[in-house]
């Protein structure tokens, strides 16, 4: 299976050439429809295809031509198109467009009619996977400490508030304030922190710090 796009128009070209040794082949742009006598060979499309699931990551492509045919001789025009259909039928890497598909790619590039076929080759390319760079010194882990979370929950005058609730969300840790205000977490690394009483909420980004002291203003 060619691995770029002109390899592949290249190989196909030959092998028009071989399936019609008396008949020119010449490839041609997509946008050059000027008269010729042959057989042209157009690159009209390339789309990316989804790669196999289960195999290596690959990346694929469907390159899909038009080969017409230009011959003094309208029978001997017939007589090659139908000698390349014959011959595709032996190959497993090129495949005739349906007709649906041939139809949206002529409505697409809305080329002038003309004798010809249209066929899509395949094109795969095993994915480039960065590799990581090999490690050259030893790695060092480094730990950092982690206290517990503890502080005292109070209201208006800085009255203790009992059964308060602290929570850290991103953790999944709460606590109920005891009868003196206070409240104690796992130990945890530095966190936001929310303290609610009787639906008022207040947010505190906790840095470590000890003693903490959270104020929830309470309507008098």
């Amino acid at each position: 299976m060619a691995l770029a796009a002109d390899e592949a128009t290249r190989t196909l070209s030959e092998w028009i050439g071989s399936v019609t040794p008396d008949t020119p082949v010449n490839v041609r742009s997509s946008s050059d429809w000027s008269p010729h006598k042959g057989i042209a060979l157009r690159l009209l499309s390339i789309r990316p295809l989804a790669a196999p699931r289960g195999r290596q990551p690959t990346q694929n492509l469907q390159l899909c031509y038009l080969v017409s045919v230009t011959l003094d001789d309208v029978l001997a025009e017939h007589r090659t198109l139908g000698e390349l259909v014959f011959a595709l039928a032996d190959r497993t890497d090129y495949q005739l467009l349906s007709q649906d598909a041939a139809t949206a790619l002529r409505s697409e590039m809305s080329f002038p009619p003309c004798a010809g076929v249209m066929l899509a080759v395949n094109l795969q390319r095993q994915k480039q996977i960065a590799r990581m760079p090999p490690v050259r010194r030893p790695v060092v882990v480094r730990t950092a400490p982690v206290a517990a979370v503890e502080g005292i929950v109070v209201g208006p005058e800085d009255v203790p508030l009992m059964d308060a609730r602290v929570e850290a969300p991103a953790l999944n840790l709460s606590s109920q304030t005891d009868f003196r205000g206070r409240f104690r977490l796992p130990a945890a690394p530095p966190t936001k922190l929310i303290a609610s009483k009787n639906n008022i909420r207040v947010a505190i980004d906790w840095q470590g710090d000890q003693p903490l002291t959270i104020r929830i203003p309470l309507e008098s």
